[in-house]
């Protein structure tokens, strides 16, 4: 077994045992992920705004199962997926957004 297998597996264990509950909507079932809000510092109209980017770290089998109408509520807020990005180890990060998807079957939470 390969050190990125090995990787995988320690990523996908540490997910189960020490991630966050996200609940999905409208169909209310739990995975478990990695939720993470870091800011950025962004120039806008001459000003520097702290902007939030909150991303969810879940394993490609829980992304898998996402539909893409779904909401996903973790730490009591609610968001759609923007961009998935797989990381080569068994695992996606999921840019998550706040502005309600164009698609989604159901209103806000």
């Amino acid at each position: 077994m390969d050190f990125e297998s090995l990787t995988g597996i320690a990523n996908r264990i540490g997910t189960a045992v020490v991630g966050d509950t996200v609940t999905l909507h409208p169909s209310k079932r739990t995975i478990k992920g990695v939720f993470e809000e870091p800011t950025e510092s962004e120039p806008i109209a001459g000003y520097v705004v702290d902007l939030s980017k909150p991303r969810l770290t879940v394993t490609e089998e829980d992304y898998r199962s996402i539909f893409s109408s779904e909401l996903l509520e973790v730490r009591g807020g609610v968001y759609s997926i923007a961009k998935p990005i797989p990381d080569g180890s068994g695992m996606v990060v999921l840019i998550l957004s706040s502005d309600q998807p164009s698609n989604a079957s159901s209103k806000w939470l």
